[in-house]
Parts: structure tokens; sequence; C-alpha cells
């Protein structure tokens, strides 16, 4: 929780923000891995993957560095872990999804790793307090 919290809640990252228990039987059922970044002796960053929910890919479901660590280089180096551990699982095909509320360079970090975008949907989200 306190990962996702760092990265995400300036993102208004909402889906795992559950209860405790709950949120340990999501990321421990099979087919999920969490992935931590270290960087001088302190987590900076994280991913989590996910080849349980469609046969032969494996979605990138949260990834991003902490706010301390930033403008560093650990994102591409992290994307670069991330799509390693993907392809290992012996999937073909590694899919992720963004939004406008992201990092404002994470398309482009993705685009440059080598997604492509394949459609776009307008959503909303509750707004996180604080």
């Amino acid at each position: 929780a306190y990962l996702y919290d760092k990265v995400g809640r300036d993102h208004h990252w909402t889906s795992r923000l559950l209860p405790e228990k709950r949120l340990a039987a999501e990321i421990h059922r099979t087919g999920i891995a969490v992935h931590v970044l270290y960087a001088d002796g302190a987590p900076a960053g994280w991913f989590e993957l996910d080849w349980a929910r469609k046969q032969g890919e494996t979605r990138l479901v949260h990834f991003g560095i902490l706010p301390e660590f930033r403008g560093r280089g650990l994102a591409r180096y992290l994307l670069s872990e991330a799509l390693a551990a993907g392809f290992a699982i012996g999937n073909k095909v590694m899919t992720l999804e963004t939004n406008t509320l992201d990092h404002p360079r994470a398309l482009q970090l993705y685009e440059e790793a080598g997604f492509i975008a394949v459609s776009m949907r307008v959503v909303s989200t509750r707004a996180i307090d604080g």
C-alpha cells in the first residue's frame, strides 16, 4: 500500500486503495507478481505484472518511480526490467494502460520501449482527498 500510495497519489490511482486483507489477497494470487526497485537502500519504484487475466498476454498493471527518485533515469531501467520479467513468463504479448493523469512523460517512455497505442477511451475516476 505504501508504494502504491507514494507513486499513485499524485496521479489519482485508486484501484489498489483496498483494505489490507483484500489487497494482500489481490497481489498474492496466482499470476500476479510485484517487483520493487531499490536505490540508495530505499524503495525507489515498483511494477506489478498480471499474466492470469488473458492467456498469452502479460499486463503491466502498475508501474512507477517514487517522486524523490524521479529524474535519475530509473524509470527507463525499471521498464526494461518489467519487460524482461513479463516476457520471461513465456507470453508473446505485453500490454499496459496509461492515462492523462499519469506522469507527463509516461506515454513517451512506453512508446520508446516499443508499446503502441491501440485504443482510447474516456473514463471518470474519483479524486483522492489529501
